[in-house]
């Protein structure tokens, strides 16, 4: 590979940047799950005080 194909870091056609969305994303439905199981749970202990 000569110095010309090579990518440069922080290029347009940076290979790592779908992965990186991906990875954004699954973050973003990991804490949005996790938030709506704990309010199940807090939900469901409240109704269960009663």
């Amino acid at each position: 590979m000569t110095a010309e194909t090579r990518p440069t870091p922080g290029a347009a056609g940076d290979p790592d940047r779908p992965a990186r969305r991906r990875a954004y994303l699954r973050a973003f439905i990991y804490v949005g799950v996790v938030h709506l199981f704990a309010a199940l749970l807090f939900a469901m202990f409240a109704l269960g005080a009663r």
